[in-house]
């Protein structure tokens, strides 16, 4: 397993417990896949939906945070202060593993 595939696995580890969209069969199999292939060779363009409503997807983490790196932001129309701090939490843990 490569660094990328253990990274992938990590964050996908990390948030399946918040998102359970990440055990469905398709996602769990191509969000890993995604993930690798962003580690292993970042686009700015990335994005990964990681909730059937679309409201929660995964970005390139900004380069500061290290390349390849990805952070969990929120795509609603009215971002609640627990929505932020549910955001901060999962991207802490994301920040944590190591790449």
């Amino acid at each position: 397993m490569t660094a990328a595939e253990r990274y992938a696995a990590a964050v996908v580890g990390a948030l399946v417990d918040d998102f359970p969209a990440l055990k469905d069969r398709t996602l769990g199999r191509i969000a890993p896949e995604e993930i690798a292939r962003q580690a292993e060779a970042p686009m700015r363009s990335f994005e990964l939906i990681v909730t059937y409503t679309r409201k929660w997807r995964l970005h390139p983490a900004p380069s500061c945070e290290g390349r390849g790196r990805v952070k969990l932001i929120c795509h609603k129309d009215n971002v609640t202060k627990a929505d932020i701090r549910f955001a901060q939490r999962l991207n802490t843990a994301l920040q944590a593993i190591e790449l």
